[in-house]
């Protein structure tokens, strides 16, 4: 939406005031620092919106499951069993479980991308082609789907 206009700007400013999303306030937490105690617009596009996102690009179907029911009231707090590292046998909130699990398909996600990139590259400076302002390459190995976007970015 556009943020210039007023009316919009507000609603967003309001919203951001009073966050009742289990999963977004978790990740408010978890994003403190790059927010710098201040959620705006901007800080969520930049810092928790990239994880939304990655889980519905790169994440299974039981990942995204996960971050949905993160995110109602009635799940959000339930007990699960710990997936975390060296915590088995121990308890986790369906919450803090969602968030670890966005966070890892994030880093996951920019594995994936970089190493594409440097795919990317290569043939790029092989080929001499950075002396273009527009190309258009080939590739001889496939790149995820779900990464082009963010890829030609």
């Amino acid at each position: 939406m556009d943020l210039r206009d007023f009316e919009t700007k507000e609603i967003i400013n309001e919203g951001l005031l009073n966050i009742k999303n289990a999963f977004i306030q978790q990740m408010v937490q978890q994003q403190e620092y790059s927010l710098k105690g201040n959620v705006t617009p901007f800080g969520v596009s930049f810092y928790i919106a990239p994880y939304v996102n990655a889980v519905i690009r790169m994440g299974t179907a039981a990942e995204k499951l996960l971050l949905f029911e993160s995110m109602l009231d009635f799940k959000a707090y339930d007990m699960l069993p710990s997936t975390k590292r060296g915590h088995k046998g121990e308890e986790e909130t369906r919450v803090e479980q969602a968030c670890r699990t966005a966070s890892n398909i994030k880093n996951r996600q920019a594995k994936a991308r970089d190493s594409s990139l440097n795919i990317i590259k290569a043939n790029i400076e092989e080929n001499e082609l950075n002396q273009y302002p527009i190309l258009i390459i080939q590739l001889t190995e496939p790149i995820e789907d779900n990464l082009t976007g963010l890829i030609a970015n």
